[in-house]
Parts: structure tokens; sequence; C-alpha cells
């Protein structure tokens, strides 16, 4: 059981967190970049939704020609919409039977056991990825394959 200085500042902090506002100054849900597109040709490349735009890492339909995002700051129940039908992917969409066309992602993971010190104890037979704990972050988008290489050391 926690002391009870402990199970206070716990409580502090959730009432702090339950009513503190949104960190952006004037945020409002029109106000929000839902989509950054690019390559308007093909299918849409953007970043996703709660992505940074430093990041490199985008979600690439250019295989999906004629599809635009249809996700808005007040509606983000739809994904993908192709205009000349109508046809799109949302929340309704039967996951695994039907997915839009991403791209193939690769990932090569290091698998070893080594010592890992966690918080001053140590791991003699850690199995560590990459030599790191936790693993490289995989990321994806709906509708990409991946090829993830595994190198058992």
């Amino acid at each position: 059981m926690l002391p009870i200085a402990e199970r206070l500042w716990a409580g502090v902090l959730f009432v702090i967190n339950a009513i503190t506002l949104s960190p952006i100054p004037n945020a409002s849900p029109a106000s929000q970049i839902v989509f950054q597109t690019s390559s308007p040709k093909n299918g849409p490349i953007f970043y996703p939704p709660g992505g940074d735009s430093n990041d490199k890492f985008k979600c690439n339909y250019t295989n999906m020609i004629g599809y635009k995002p249809c996700s808005t700051s007040l509606d983000r129940k739809c994904w993908l919409r192709r205009d000349s039908d109508g046809h799109q992917f949302d929340i309704w969409t039967d996951y695994e039977n039907e997915m839009p066309i991403g791209i193939e992602r690769k990932y090569e993971l290091l698998l070893e056991a080594d010592d890992y010190d966690a918080d001053g104890l140590n791991f003699p037979w850690a199995k560590l990825f990459n030599k790191q704990y936790p693993g490289p972050w995989i990321q994806a988008c709906w509708g990409d394959t991946y090829l993830l290489l595994y190198v058992l050391y």
C-alpha cells in the first residue's frame, strides 16, 4: 500500500489532469489540422491524425487513385472516400475483409540476449531488440503490409 503522501499526490494530479484545458490556446475543433495531403493526381499521402509534421512517417495511399481524405475536425468517422462512386473507408468498414491499399514497410530487428539494467536491477538474460529496451517503434497505416527481418544473435 502506498504511503498517505503518495496517495494524496496521486489524487491532486488526477484532479489537475481532469480540469486542465487544452494546451493549445483558443483551440477549437475547426482549428485542428486534420490532414496535410500531397500527390493530388494519385491517392493521398498525409501525416496521420495526431502525427507530427516534423516526423518522417506518413500514410501513403498513392495506389488509391481517386480517393481523398474525408475526415474533418468535426467528424472523424470517415478515413478515405472516392468521389466518383462514394465508396469510402470509415469506422463501419469490415476491416478484416476490406482495407485500403497501403505500402510495404520494412523493419529489421536484431534480437539478442544481453545484460540490461532496469532501474538498478540487472537482468543478465534480457531479450533486447536492436540493443534497446523497449524495442524500436514499429509504425504502419491501415492497409500497409510489413516485412520484419529477424536476426537472432
